[in-house]
């Protein structure tokens, strides 16, 4: 068995000379080595950094937090959906306050 784990170890000749990461293949370590100087973009719901926007893309599809509302208890996938469903019960509360105050 340690035999078995070293030979993955000792096939792992390519190296990253940023964070010394190792690899099989010299272009796995060309790609990751393009992940240091990529500008991170972040998911807006879950504020998680990724390195690249296909990451972020896929990252999207799974990342659905709940939003719930605390005045009716209805949930959303999205803060802007949440905002906007908000919005709602200010303009009945508006029109609450106004039928009762006149």
């Amino acid at each position: 068995m340690v035999d078995h784990i070293n030979s993955h170890i000792n096939n792992k000749k390519y190296q990253c000379i940023i964070c010394k990461s190792r690899f099989v293949k010299s272009s796995h370590v060309i790609r990751h080595t393009q992940r240091h100087k990529e500008e991170k973009v972040k998911c807006n719901e879950c504020k998680t950094l990724f390195y690249s926007k296909d990451n972020l893309k896929r990252h999207t599809l799974v990342c659905k937090r709940s939003h719930p509302c605390e005045i009716c208890g209805e949930s959303f996938e999205s803060n802007k959906e949440y905002s906007k469903h908000l919005r709602t019960h200010k303009e009945i509360q508006k029109v609450y306050v106004k039928g009762h105050g006149t």
